[in-house]
């Protein structure tokens, strides 16, 4: 699996290929109701940073755990992780391997060239039709009561089954979401600090050559 995967996780949500089921439930209102008020607050947000950690899960295997950082403006952002660190300005993405010591240059918006879901997105999964969601309990995190919504595929043949979570009701914002896959696997993302409407200079979304001396480049892009 490829280190891009341990943030991308939440993009299963994106990539249903298959037809939903024809079902009888209904998503419960009362969620609908939180998450319509999550979707209006990010919705506002002109920028965002963000630090966040990822937990991966394994059966079998030690817990691995990894943090990162965000900067976003609209659809331009900057991810930091410790293996990889990519950009973009929303037409080209540059990701830096640390591994390869290369850096990768991609169109924005292809295929698995993009490792970037930004919180608007994640917030937005809700409105698709292949999955059902109702409240499933609160909780407390470090003083802050927090809401728990969980979603559940309408197919049976997803890799997954069940996806959770959790906001932070009083402020209206996303504090973690897990999936959890049917081999085991659990896949946890948490937002540990977030800044919002902060001036982010559009340097930080560019390619700079002198940020970069002598890291060998390879074009991935198709004319």
């Amino acid at each position: 699996m490829k280190y891009f995967a341990c943030f991308l996780f939440i993009s299963v949500l994106f990539n249903f290929n298959l037809k939903a089921q024809s079902v009888k439930e209904k998503s419960e209102p009362k969620a609908t109701a939180l998450l319509n008020k999550l979707k209006k607050q990010y919705s506002s947000f002109k920028t965002m940073q963000a630090d966040f950690s990822i937990e991966l899960e394994v059966p079998e295997k030690p817990k691995q755990v990894n943090k990162g950082s965000l900067l976003q403006s609209g659809k331009k952002y900057r991810i930091t992780l410790p293996d990889l660190t990519s950009f973009s300005d929303a037409k080209t993405v540059w990701t830096y391997l640390k591994k390869s010591k290369e850096i990768q240059i991609t169109n924005y918006g292809e295929k698995e060239s993009t490792p970037f879901i930004s919180p608007q997105e994640l917030i937005s999964i809700y409105e698709k039709k292949d999955l059902l969601y109702g409240i499933s309990g609160e909780t407390n995190i470090e003083g802050t009561k927090c809401t728990e919504v969980e979603f559940k595929p309408t197919s049976s043949r997803t890799d997954y089954f069940k996806i959770r979570l959790t906001i932070d009701t009083k402020n209206s914002q996303v504090r973690s979401a897990k999936v959890f896959y049917k081999d085991g696997t659990r896949y946890t993302l948490t937002i540990n600090k977030v800044q919002t409407n902060q001036v982010i200079p559009d340097s930080k979304f560019i390619y700079n050559a002198k940020e970069w001396v002598g890291t060998p480049i390879e074009d991935l892009r198709i004319d």
